[in-house]
């Protein structure tokens, strides 16, 4: 019975992702030529990779050609890291992701305002943050307040 059981949650795993597929017929031309790369594989992808391939390609189509010439840039790059380089940029991404939302925002802000900064001026700062030592910068954690009755 634990057999039939096993078997059946299987072929229905299996038909949940058959009726949440994508039929490559069904893209519209331009988002075909934005996933030609893997039109010969579309048809064995699961319908949650086809979601996310179809979600890059139509924000791939909604950009204007500076925002892909961005994109297209920032890519060559991540092609050309390591893949020890890769792995140290998504653990950190992945940190990044686990901070509570304020700190997120907080670090988005300086990071923005990093960017805005003329080309001099980022140069010295990433300088001087290259040389700096890992506790130097870092926020010392204060003991918790004490309570009162």
């Amino acid at each position: 019975m634990r057999i039939f059981h096993a078997v059946l949650l299987v072929l229905c795993v299996f038909l949940s992702q058959l009726a949440h597929a994508v039929e490559w017929q069904s893209l519209t031309p331009a988002q075909q030529k934005v996933l030609s790369g893997v039109k010969d594989n579309w048809g064995n992808l699961g319908a949650e990779r086809q979601e996310r391939l179809l979600s890059g390609a139509n924000r791939w189509l909604s950009m204007d050609q500076s925002q892909r010439d961005k994109v297209a840039q920032k890519f060559q790059h991540w092609q050309s890291l390591s893949p020890e380089q890769r792995d140290h940029l998504r653990q950190q991404f992945d940190r990044f992701k686990g901070l509570p939302p304020g700190e997120r925002d907080k670090i988005k802000r300086a990071y923005n305002n990093f960017k805005k900064l003329p080309p001099e001026k980022q140069k010295l700062l990433r300088d001087k943050f290259k040389t700096r030592r890992p506790s130097e910068g870092r926020p010392v954690p204060r003991p918790p307040k004490p309570r009162r009755n």
